[in-house]
């Protein structure tokens, strides 16, 4: 009897202990993370490499953390609410939005799940294979290219058309193809860089980042926060070197299609890399823009998907939410 008592006595006196060591364990961790959270705002700091020589580039020197839209500079539910407003004021079918901070991550996303066709969208990963080719093979952006006829007849299917695109006959470098592809979304030259470059180019670029991919030939349908990867690794020169996706930003920053993003950007200088898309699936019209905002100190990324029957007013919509984000940043940031 004597010995069970003296054994229940030892086993509370030992848990009296585990519980003690316990409870300073966690007071020790909590008092880290207050100082923690005190010192950083609640946010991990990001260093970045700035570089005089380089403008379009920002590349993470430490690991970059993925906030969630809880977290995000900017209130979801103001955004929501702005979405459901145009969508209903135009009548468009369906509106997707990513944003993301390229200071330092928070993000946010309105029906970020919904899927799309990206249509010519996916001309920046194309150019992004052409630049990973031209690190492997030097010169490669200086080959003579002449279009053939059948080739330039591949631009004849584009509802949003510009001049100056690639003419049957004449000479131009590979590098000049993949400009007229960016600036001009060209068609024919998304086939003549096709013809020049290994296939497995493209498909890298694809499992590199971890975008969803089938093959060149094949329809490819994504989520808008799939879809801002691209630029996400082209501004972190992740993928690129510093140098090449310095070049391709440079060249998104001078696309011919100025209705979407950048018109609803009140200050007209401010610099905006982007790539638009449009496809009419059936009865269904797409029409995207995406790219980086350079608002001074304060980049972001910011892309737009829209399902609806109208191009005009689903550029309208896009140039609304533009506004509407652009604003935001500039009442935050002043």
């Amino acid at each position: 009897m004597l010995k069970t008592i003296k054994k229940i006595s030892e086993n509370k006196k030992f848990n009296f202990w585990l519980n003690l060591f316990l409870l300073a364990c966690l007071a020790v961790l909590g008092i880290m993370l207050i100082i923690q959270k005190s010192d950083t705002g609640g946010k991990k700091n990001i260093s970045r490499d700035k570089n005089e020589n380089y403008l379009l580039t920002s590349p993470i020197l430490d690991c970059e953390n993925a906030y969630s839209s809880e977290v995000a500079t900017l209130n979801q539910s103001d955004i929501k609410k702005e979405i459901s407003r145009v969508k209903e004021m135009y009548g468009i079918e369906q509106i997707s939005l990513y944003y993301r901070d390229l200071n330092n991550g928070p993000w946010l996303g309105i029906n970020e799940e919904e899927k799309f066709s990206p249509a010519s969208l996916l001309k920046i990963p194309v150019a992004m294979a052409l630049m990973k080719y031209a690190e492997d093979k030097q010169g490669i952006l200086e080959k003579k290219i002449v279009p053939t006829k059948d080739q330039i007849a591949m631009n004849q299917n584009q509802n949003i058309t510009f001049k100056g695109t690639l003419e049957a006959g004449k000479e131009y470098t590979l590098f000049e193809v993949m400009e007229s592809m960016l600036k001009k979304s060209d068609n024919s030259a998304v086939y003549i860089i096709y013809d020049n470059l290994p296939e497995y180019y493209i498909d890298n670029v694809f499992l590199s980042i971890g975008v969803p991919y089938k093959n060149a030939g094949e329809e490819v349908f994504l989520r808008v926060k799939d879809y801002a990867a691209f630029f996400r690794v082209l501004f972190n020169s992740s993928y690129l070197n510093r140098e090449n996706s310095e070049k391709l930003l440079e060249i998104l920053t001078g696309i011919d299609y100025k209705n979407g993003l950048t018109a609803g950007i009140l200050d007209k200088n401010m610099i905006v890399a982007h790539k638009f898309g449009e496809r009419i699936l059936g009865d269904s019209f797409q029409l995207h823009d995406c790219g980086i905002v350079y608002y001074p100190d304060n980049p972001y990324l910011l892309c737009v998907m829209t399902k609806g029957h109208d191009f005009y007013k689903q550029q309208t919509a896009i140039q609304i939410i533009s506004k509407f984000i652009y604003n935001k940043i500039s009442q935050k940031v002043n």
